[in-house]
């Protein structure tokens, strides 16, 4: 007889983001320089420093335009007591000036999402599509959208960049435990990502979604909701932030 192994409790994080002692940090470290600065690199090599394996993961930066000051939310396995003590171990001076130790807060997520609810959502993705593999070892990728256009016979046939992103979307809930009711391109702008420092960065969709998704099965929704949607998941991408069904 097998026992079933109970899952990780999940924490919510936020912590203060100081976005100026940020971006000074990242100069510092050559990650702010040249024409490119991908802030979701940045933040991930900052928190992978701070907290080592503890770091929240997916995460998402919110910050208003033109703000000194923004907030760090992601998923956990620790709560807010364990990150701290990590931000004081491996944090230096000005890393544990960017995301306060003291200012670091965490709630614990429902353990059972019980099939069928409905949930309101936002998340920030990147929906690229693979393509073939380049000398060297790298695939491709491609905007969603973009990929779908050779595929129409002409301007008349064309899908909305937000109806490919939303069965983007919908496909990759599917396979994570959830039915997409209905999901609207709340933001999109194209964005150069760098993956590594040294290497030609990448241009690529940054796309906010909001809608209402339906539970199928309990606990794969729990671990999508742990993991993250898409690719770039360690950069700042596919962190499901839920909110009332509509």
């Amino acid at each position: 007889m097998t026992t079933a192994i109970a899952a990780p409790p999940l924490y919510m994080i936020r912590a203060e983001l100081d976005l100026n002692a940020f971006h000074r940090w990242a100069g510092g470290r050559g990650i702010f320089g040249g024409h490119v600065f991908d802030e979701g690199f940045a933040m991930h090599k900052l928190l992978r420093e701070s907290f080592g394996d503890a770091a929240p993961q997916p995460f998402r930066i919110i910050a208003p335009r033109g703000c000194s000051r923004g907030s760090l939310y992601g998923y956990s396995e620790v709560g807010a007591d364990e990150l701290r003590a990590a931000a004081e171990t491996f944090a230096c001076p000005l890393q544990a000036k960017i995301l306060p130790p003291a200012r670091i807060d965490a709630k614990r997520m429902p353990a059972d999402w019980k099939a069928g609810r409905r949930l309101g959502f936002e998340i920030l993705t990147r929906p690229v599509t693979r393509g073939a593999r380049v000398p060297g070892g790298k695939v491709q990728e491609h905007d969603a959208f973009l990929a779908a256009l050779p595929q129409c016979k002409d301007d008349r046939t064309a899908p909305a960049r937000e109806t490919v992103y939303a069965g983007w979307l919908a496909a990759r809930l599917e396979r994570g435990g959830a039915r997409m009711e209905e999901a609207r391109l709340a933001s999109f702008r194209r964005t150069r990502a760098v993956r590594r420092l040294g290497r030609a960065a990448s241009e690529g969709p940054h796309a906010v979604m909001r809608g209402t998704l339906v539970v199928e099965d309990a606990a794969l929704f729990g671990r999508t909701l742990a993991g993250g949607i898409g690719r770039h998941k360690a950069y700042g991408y596919g962190m499901l932030l839920l909110r009332p069904a509509r």
